[in-house]
């Protein structure tokens, strides 16, 4: 099973913090898309502070206090861009 590397690291100090949180960086999800761990038009997101903090696959388990979404993997990207 794949975990994408904000789900590992949830709750440790990163680079990529944002606000003291981490965020998810556009290579990364780029990366999960080009090696198939991500299919389709739709991502299920993780957002804190209304930034997009992680992407959960399917049957990664969710903790209670992450509120998922499912949003479309472009406009996620375009998104992603801007950071």
């Amino acid at each position: 099973m794949f975990f994408s590397k904000a789900s590992i690291h949830r709750g440790f100090f990163s680079n990529n913090k944002v606000g003291g949180k981490l965020m998810l960086y556009y290579d990364e999800l780029k990366e999960a898309i080009d090696r198939g761990f991500i299919k389709g038009d739709t991502v299920q997101i993780v957002r804190k502070n209304g930034i997009v903090f992680d992407y959960v696959l399917p049957n990664e388990p969710i903790k209670p206090y992450e509120v998922v979404t499912s949003e479309k993997v472009a406009d996620v990207l375009e998104e992603l861009k801007e950071w």
